[in-house]
């Protein structure tokens, strides 16, 4: 029985990546306004791609908000133009740190998305 639960666990974190701003062509916002990484469907072509989130990932993303976000909203997509999207919920999109440059989010999950963050 223990050797079944072993095969259970996987990888709690398959890896790491960073996102600098400069990366984020389509980003806005900024100062008082809240910050998106990128924009919502369908202005989400070319360059403006939702950020490639993969399973068992931890992604932090740099933003322009200028300070610690009061708070940090995450849309989660199957496709990279965000279509058919919803919120994060869960394992899917756990916060792990949020500071004046940056929020780092961990996929606790086997799936693979493509994700959009705002902070406020």
């Amino acid at each position: 029985a223990l050797l079944a639960l072993a095969g259970c666990v996987s990888d709690p974190d398959a890896g790491s990546r960073s996102v600098a701003l400069e990366d984020l062509a389509c980003a806005s916002g900024g100062g008082v306004e809240p910050w998106e990484s990128a924009p919502w469907p369908p202005a989400t072509a070319g360059a403006c791609g939702w950020l490639d989130y993969p399973a068992r990932v931890t992604l932090e993303i740099a933003h322009g908000l200028g300070r610690t976000p009061r708070d940090v909203s995450v849309t989660l997509s199957f496709s990279e133009d965000g279509s058919l999207s919803a919120p994060a919920a869960g394992d899917s999109a756990r916060i792990v740190a949020v500071d004046d440059r940056a929020v780092t989010l961990s996929n606790g999950t086997n799936e693979d998305f493509f994700v959009k963050g705002v902070v406020f």
